[in-house]
């Protein structure tokens, strides 16, 4: 009886329902009703409804959802509303109540079926909902309540879960990447959670922005908002897996819009998937938009940015050089590091650090130099080469480089010095020198340099004193320069270092020490006439901090020696190990990479190990490493050298792979050769090649050879009554 009696009751409200709105049939009018209203957001993301729709609210041929009317209406008043007008509580259609309503409707709220105009959440007042499910002052938002009716198909904004970064603080949010817009933007609130801020008491903190930005936006329809002032905020944008970083500015919004669906569709995430695609805004909740990524980034963020070619990028590095360099009142100059436009960003490290300083320490105290290498240390801090942390910026983002000892006996100077790594890389983290610009190759300086140092009669050769250490670092880049190392009284107890000079094992250290050279011999109070002979030497004689040049005679060697230290003195650029052709040395000099013997005028190269690789198998990679260790950047020793580079060849044509054996008659070839290796230390070569015979005599010939356009080779034999 209970079952009877409630499909009776069914039947009364269907009969009810259609009395009450005439059950006539009307005929569908083929005229397109003028619509007199203004164009809404909704007409641009949803499907248009077919046939009549009355508005229940105002009575005018609009879907009720899209109504203007509702945004002064509580949520009471629009239920009592739909009911007066005896329509669905889900669909808002007369015709059938709720139980029969077979409406594909979601709230983008509560995700319960009705539309967000009729959801219980959006009732003022009301303090108790879960935060998930609220928006600032979501009552009278106009924006989601036109874009959520029924649509046969759901419509997705361009939305992606970033990671923010800046002074040491995360944070993941949603950002929308809207490419209509001529600005980016960041919530006002998140800016605070950033640490954008400046202390200025123990009670009062300011936001700190890097500049303003005055200006209006447009509006949809055609309106402008007013002029406000807007703060912009540099900030490191992420993406989750850390593989993607970049720098944008970002200007200040109280609210950037309101809440916007996520991807909740499992079957199309699920398809995305296969194809590798993996979306990050998913789920069914519906977070805030924090920030908005305009046309102004957005370009270089969804395709990178335009790869610099090589010659721009070393045009840039000077330029910012030039723009940056300070000569101080201590008589040095100062530089800032060469950071590359858009670089990753850079993490502290800390933890890697530590553990290499303890495995390190365990050497130094294995080897009994635990000692000597603190001595270094603590005489670099007398120098203010390097600075201990203060307390209270020991928080702050910074970058720390493990160090280890290198140990060279043979050294005039320094036994034992430290050598810092900026090269080490972490999975997912870049290196410091990754960060920083190489500036141009100096590499292929050397050739030029030797040839023009065996030009003349006697060669001359210097170097700086701790040239690196000569450089001070702008006191912005030296918290990215920090190290550890222990406490003299508690050895097991941190104490922490940065650097106040170039370091040594940094990839743009090179750059900085060669360009300050050539910067400090460019200053206008040494280009005076009788100085300009040897800034020319000097300028073409300089290779980081070695000296490479040749003079004519003892006259000539005095003139230039004194000019040059009262010169590189006044930068604290203190050239010592000076040595000349004739002079006498208890070992041989080196020459950017050769011997020479300076007592005999010869230069020669180094032999690589003699045991390497004679008894091993050898192996293509093993080969390789074997052909690169014999430095000869004049090419004297090519013919001594021929046989291994021709092996290389061969393995390449047999395709062997690099740890590969080679065949055992190219095995038996190289260890012939190799038994002999020792003896490229004998192929022994002049220093100077031209006297004033040879000059005249190779001129002329250039001279013939320019005038007949002829590119050719000359050789030529000298005898010589003293050498």
């Amino acid at each position: 009886m209970s079952f009877l009696r409630h499909e009776v009751e069914g039947e009364e409200h269907r009969v009810l329902a259609v009395t009450a709105f005439g059950n006539g049939i009307k005929r569908k009018d083929t005229h397109k009703p003028v619509h007199k209203d203004e164009p809404t957001a909704s007409t641009l993301i949803a499907n248009s409804s077919a046939g009549e729709n009355n508005c229940v609210f105002c009575d005018r041929s609009h879907p009720s959802q899209e109504c203007r009317k509702i945004s002064n209406m509580n949520y009471d008043d629009r239920k009592k509303q739909v009911m007066l007008k005896r329509c669905c509580l889900v669909c808002l259609k007369p015709g059938h109540m709720v139980k029969k309503c077979h409406s594909n409707v979601r709230c983008l709220i509560c995700e319960r079926r009705h539309y967000a105009l009729l959801c219980p959440d959006l009732r003022k007042g009301n303090s108790s909902l879960p935060k998930r499910k609220v928006a600032d002052e979501e009552a009278k938002s106009t924006e989601i309540l036109l874009t959520n009716h029924s649509s046969e198909y759901e419509i997705y904004l361009k939305t992606i879960i970033v990671r923010l970064r800046h002074k040491g603080k995360e944070v993941c949010v949603r950002a929308l990447m809207d490419d209509g817009s001529h600005r980016s933007y960041i919530e006002k609130s998140l800016v605070a959670e950033l640490n954008f801020s400046e202390s200025f008491s123990s009670f009062s903190l300011r936001v700190s922005p890097s500049g303003t930005e005055v200006l209006s936006q447009g509006l949809f329809g055609g309106g402008i908002a007013p002029t406000a002032e807007h703060g912009r905020f540099s900030v490191t944008v992420e993406s989750l897996d850390r593989k993607y970083s970049t720098t944008v500015a970002l200007l200040d919004q109280p609210k950037i819009c309101s809440t916007l669906p996520r991807i909740r569709d499992k079957t199309l995430l699920t398809k995305l998937a296969s194809r590798g695609i993996v979306l990050t805004d998913v789920g069914r909740d519906t977070p805030p938009i924090r920030i908005l990524l305009g046309a102004d980034v957005l370009g270089s963020i969804l395709t990178g940015r335009i790869e610099k070619n090589k010659t721009l990028l070393e045009e840039e590095t000077l330029i910012h050089f030039k723009e940056t360099i300070r000569f101080q009142e201590d008589q040095r100059y100062e530089v800032a590091l060469p950071w590359l436009a858009g670089h990753p960003p850079v993490y502290d490290k800390y933890d890697v650090a530590e553990s290499r300083l303890r495995s390190v320490t365990k050497r130094l105290v294995k080897e009994n130099i635990y000692e000597v290498y603190d001595d270094v240390l603590r005489q670099w801090q007398k120098e203010s080469i390097i600075e201990t942390i203060p307390e209270n910026e020991i928080s702050m983002p910074g970058h720390y480089l493990p160090h280890r000892p290198v140990i060279k006996s043979s050294s005039l100077t320094t036994k034992v010095r430290p050598v810092f790594d900026a090269s080490f890389k972490q999975p997912g983290y870049f290196s410091l020198s990754e960060c920083l610009s190489a500036g141009p190759s100096l590499s292929e300086q050397i050739s030029p340099l030797l040839l023009r140092f065996r030009t003349n009669t006697i060669g001359v050769i210097a170097d700086i004193k701790q040239a690196f250490l000569q450089l001070s670092v702008t006191p912005e880049d030296r918290n990215f320069l920090r190290f550890l190392w222990w406490n003299t009284e508690d050895r097991s107890k941190l104490e922490f270092f940065r650097h106040c000079r170039v370091v040594f094992g940094v990839t743009s250290s090179p750059f900085l020490l060669n360009t300050s050279v050539r910067h400090h011999l460019d200053s206008t109070e040494y280009q005076i006439e009788s100085l300009q002979a040897t800034i020319k030497k000097l300028k073409r004689g300089f290779f980081v901090d070695n000296l490479t040049i040749s003079v004519e005679n003892q006259q000539e060697l005095l003139e230039f020696k004194a000019q040059t230290m009262k010169i590189m003195n006044a930068a604290s650029f203190e050239l010592r190990c000076w040595a000349y052709t004739g002079t006498k040395h208890s070992e041989t000099q080196n020459v950017l990479g050769l011997k020479w013997d300076t007592e005999t005028d010869e230069l020669y190269c180094v032999s690589p190990e003699t045991e390497m690789g004679i008894s091993d198998n050898i192996s293509k990679r093993k080969l390789l490493s074997i052909v690169n260790s014999i430095y000869d950047p004049i090419g004297f020793t090519s013919p001594a050298t021929l046989l291994p580079k021709l092996l290389l060849q061969e393995a390449w044509r047999n395709k062997l792979d690099w740890d590969e054996e080679l065949t055992l008659d190219m095995q038996l070839r190289y260890r012939r050769w190799a038994k002999h290796i020792a003896l490229i230390e004998k192929c022994e070569f002049l220093a100077g090649y031209c006297t004033e015979i040879s000059k005249k005599l190779l001129y002329t010939y250039l001279l013939m050879l320019q005038l007949m356009g002829m590119p050719a080779v000359l050789f030529y034999d000298v005898k010589m009554k003293e050498r």
